[in-house]
């Protein structure tokens, strides 16, 4: 009686239960990625070039959307105080991949070091330093 009993051999056994784990590992992989998706934006804003005008009464700063969403430049800062920024070329919200060319009027001098800051309209803070040089 002991010698009719039947049951799957281990090694059968064994690929069975690798399949199923794999199975549900990737399932489980594809739902949260799935989930979160939606959940993800990405803001995503660089200083690609700048000029200085010769009298360094103003620069202008070529910004790029390198990021998956559209942003919009609400602010600019230079250091801790707003500034008058106005759009040369280009638009905005600036789509992702755009590139648009901001002037940024100010009292610079040649030779000091200046940090921008780039607001956006969902609150992100965007930096750029540069030195003013010929």
């Amino acid at each position: 009686m002991l010698g009719d009993i039947k049951a799957l051999s281990p090694v059968i056994a064994a690929v069975i239960l690798v399949a199923v784990a794999v199975a549900v590992s990737l399932s489980a992989a594809f739902w949260t990625g799935r989930l979160t998706l939606g959940f993800m934006h990405a803001e995503e804003l660089r200083v690609v070039g700048h000029c200085w005008a010769s009298d360094f009464s103003f620069i202008e700063l070529k910004l790029k959307n390198s990021g998956a969403d559209s942003v919009r430049v609400d602010e600019v800062w230079v250091g801790s105080e707003p500034v008058e920024a106005v759009f040369v070329s280009g638009t905005n919200p600036l789509e992702p991949g755009d590139v648009a060319v901001l002037r940024v009027s100010y009292g610079f001098v040649e030779g000091e070091t200046y940090k921008f800051f780039f607001v956006t309209a969902r609150g992100n803070k965007f930096l750029y330093m540069v030195t003013a040089r010929s």
